[in-house]
């Protein structure tokens, strides 16, 4: 697809009920700003709660519009009909009217602006993305967010029905989230079926969990969309999940009732007080807080549980790129001194980049239609506002339900909110200037050359210290685990890397000059992998190092750190590196089997993910014993290493079924399998960014026999090993004997051709010559001559005479 123009107009509060629009930011570059009167003001009075009542409404009823003049404002403003029996049959038009000419006020320089933006999309067949940005503090003085943007209207349609794409952006002191884009995603449906029937919340249909099925369907057929479920969840059962699976989703759908209200502070009382008008609980009386919005789960004795946007937010992992929220209310935020109380202006507020929720109530057959055809477009890596788009129009764009989605999109460099990686050329190619009307958007949707489109390099580093001196022990399972290792991801039709280089006891400068080769000069598709089996060590300032065949410890016990390799070198080396798919295997202890005054004993203090993490970077430990590292006595190999081989090799931890292992499947089949095994271990995984989801190989057509290719490695170290055991003496005398031989044969070789050319001269005939007839007198004469000996042992007698 084409990005769309960006538009970005920031909103800001002024005294009184005005405020001002500046174009902060537009693509193509473009200015323009003005001040302007909110909507819905008369004669000093703010009709704002108003207009949100009718929105939220479906149709209308006396009741919820008791205040004094309120019916009357509304039948003059064309909102209401005359008679006060239902809405006026324009009153969404008339809305959007006031919120246009609100935003761009005629003859500014801002609306021009407007307009020269959109006809410059238009020309090159593109949307423009309308992203208004709100701040983060001061919407005491004009509440800016509450406003229904997304209905703006200008005299002759809706903007969103035509080309514009309407998104909200929160402008605040948090950095902006930068985070990749994936080729499959996985979608994690939460489906809370908690009720209130005395608040008016009856019991949700499964109509949304069969559309959202529906909608990614395709998607899953073609490998690019997987999906999970929860169901009936209350807020532990949520949170152990999430705090289990270390595949974090790229989308969380939360499909249940939401409410915006106040919930009273009282430990004795807690009852949920809806709306935003009551100051005390109905229940006690005790003063209430601001209002916030709040989501429906159980509780654990089946009662309602209102868990706040905040509490929500808390539970999330990073990682999570979109969470879509069919809870009604669940994007209003009203009433109180900060735009965060609504429950996705929270989840913005903890860095989820995009968030799709419902402004208003909404029916739950266009809640239904929204999401199919939302996943549906979604699925077809579309972007986020192109999907938002799409599911509006299939909540009938004539109904008075289609402006209730909005889309919160807070995501750097990612304007369009695209989940999925675009299949471009890795090197942008000039512009073609006998086309004036080409762009460089144009240029990258074109099909890649070949060359182009070339895949990146799979390149691993495998490093086994197996030996050591003074107060290490050696472990001799680590070559074997190198050469496992070294073989699935060798194999074509396993790993398929392109280059493995195994390390056998290396020292320090050979490790440092691996580490930069295998860093240096890739490219940002490329995936690097550095397994590492051997001792793992804590300096006395809680920093990692990895053990060399050199390490050792100085005279007052600490670590000699020269002779050893600090993690951070490696975490420098790597961000150092272009690469955006790293993966780095510790297959090793950060204690155990050492003396006490080498290290002292890991109390869990010692944060590898920090000293190693980064973007697009997954790091895989093993554990923090030695003896559980490597329990597998029998095997004399590393039982992280033994399964991390049999995943792969077996198939088994390809848990999704894409037929590719990823970095969180294949720990998460580790972990299980020592579980079941009750191995006291605890297998880890740090990670940032997309690191989770860096496939590591491929699930093979035929499951390769483990115990087969185990048998196979133990067979050539076995062969090696008794090669290694041979003493030095030995093997010079070895190599004496061989050289001696070979001389001896080819000396024997050698007379056996003289002699054979002794016997062909002195066979005297007619056509001998001279000097044949003399050779010949001479032999006859000379019986028992030395050369005749000699003829005679190789085989070749001469002629007696």
């Amino acid at each position: 697809m084409l990005d769309p123009h960006l538009l970005e107009l920031h909103l800001t509060p002024l005294e009184s009920g005005n405020f001002r629009i500046i174009v902060s930011q537009a693509i193509p570059s473009i200015d323009g700003d003005a001040d302007s009167r909110l909507p819905f003001w008369e004669d000093g009075k703010d009709w704002r709660t108003t207009i949100i009542k009718t929105l939220e409404s479906t149709q209308f009823f006396p009741k919820n519009f008791p205040e004094l003049g309120e019916q009357d404002w509304m039948i003059r403003n064309e909102i209401l009909t005359s008679d006060r029996q239902s809405f006026h049959p324009s009153y969404l038009e008339t809305i959007g009217r006031s919120l246009y000419e609100s935003l761009l006020p005629p003859g500014s320089s801002l609306r021009d602006a407007f307009k020269t933006a959109l006809r410059s999309a238009e020309r090159e067949n593109k949307d423009l993305h309308l992203r208004l940005k709100f701040p983060g503090d001061s919407v005491s003085r004009s509440q800016l967010a509450d406003y229904p943007w997304e209905l703006i209207h200008n005299k002759t349609h809706f903007l969103q029905h035509r080309s514009v794409q309407i998104s909200r952006y929160i402008a605040h002191e948090i950095a902006c989230p930068i985070l990749p884009t994936h080729e499959q995603i996985q979608v994690f449906l939460i489906s809370s079926r908690a009720a209130d029937i005395a608040r008016g919340l009856q019991p949700l249909p499964d109509d949304e969990e069969r559309s959202i099925l529906t909608g990614i369907a395709k998607a899953q057929e073609e490998g690019l969309v997987t999906f999970e479920q929860l169901r009936n969840p209350t807020r532990k059962r949520l949170s152990r999940h999430l705090t289990e699976c270390t595949s974090v989703p790229q989308i969380l759908h939360f499909d249940g009732h939401g409410l915006f209200g106040r919930k009273c502070n009282n430990p004795e009382c807690r009852h949920m007080n809806p709306g935003i008008k009551r100051e005390k609980c109905e229940e006690c009386g005790h003063q209430l807080p601001e209002p916030k919005g709040y989501l429906l789960f159980e509780d654990e004795g089946g009662g309602v549980d209102y868990v706040s946007a905040s509490s929500f937010a808390a539970l999330l992992p990073r990682g999570v790129k979109l969470v879509v929220l069919s809870a009604c209310q669940s994007g209003m935020a009203l009433g109180g001194e900060s735009i965060f109380n609504g429950t996705a202006q929270q989840l913005i507020d903890a860095r989820i980049p995009a968030v799709v929720a419902m402004q208003y109530s909404v029916l739950a057959n266009a809640a239904s239609n929204f999401e199919e055809q939302f996943y549906r477009v979604l699925g077809q890596k579309k972007t986020l506002l192109e999907a938002i788009s799409a599911g509006r129009k299939w909540m009938e764009v004539d109904s008075n339900q289609w402006y209730r989605p909005v889309l919160y999109l807070r995501w750097q460099d990612n304007h369009g909110g695209s989940l999925f990686t675009r299949e471009r050329s890795r090197h942008s190619p000039e512009l073609d200037k006998s086309k004036p009307g080409q762009t460089q958007d144009d240029i990258q949707e074109c099909p890649s050359s070949p060359q182009a489109s070339k895949t990146g390099r799979k390149i691993a580093l495998l490093i086994s210290v197996s030996r050591y001196g003074y107060g290490f022990s050696d472990l001799p399972g680590s070559e074997k685990d190198v050469h496992l290792i070294e073989q699935v991801l060798s194999s074509k039709d396993l790993g398929n890397f392109d280059e493995v280089v195994p390390l056998f006891n290396p020292d320090t400068k050979k490790i440092h000059h691996a580490i930069e080769r295998l860093l240096t000069g890739r490219n940002e598709d490329d995936l690097i992998l550095l397994y590492f089996s051997g001792h793992g060590v804590k300096s006395n300032k809680n920093r990692l190092y990895l053990t060399t065949c050199e390490t050792a410890k100085k005279r007052d016990g600490s670590l000699d750190e020269l002779s050893a390799i600090p993690a951070q070198f490696i975490h420098d080396a790597m961000d150092r590196c272009q690469s955006r798919q790293q993966i780095v295997v510790l297959d090793c202890c950060f204690s155990g089997a050492f003396s006490d005054d080498l290290v002292a004993k890991d109390d869990g203090s010692l944060d590898v993910g920090f000293q190693l993490n980064g973007e697009g970077r997954v790091i895989l430990s093993s554990s923090t014993s030695l003896e559980s590292s490597f329990a597998s006595r029998n095997e004399g190999s590393s039982i992280y290493t033994k399964y991390f081989v049999k995943g792969i090799c077996t198939g088994k931890a390809d848990i999704n079924r894409d037929r590719r292992v990823s970095a969180n499947e294949l720990h998460r089949y580790i972990q299980e399998q020592l579980r079941e095994e009750k191995f006291s271990m605890t297998p880890g995984i740090f990670f940032r960014g997309e690191g989770t989801d860096i496939p590591i190989a491929d699930v093979p057509k035929k499951p390769v026999d483990y115990d087969a290719l185990r048998a196979e490695i133990d067979k050539s170290i076995s062969s090696k090993r008794i090669w290694a055991q041979i003493p030095n003496k030995a093997i010079f005398a070895f190599i004496l004997i061989v050289t001696l031989t070979a001389f001896a044969v080819s000396l024997f070789q050698i007379m056996r051709i003289r002699c054979n050319t002794i016997k062909d001269s002195i066979t005297y005939s007619e056509d001998s010559d001279r000097s044949d007839e003399k050779l010949f007198e001479k032999y006859r004469g000379e019986k028992k001559s030395l050369q005749k000996r000699v003829c005679n042992w190789v085989g070749v007698p001469l002629p007696r005479y």
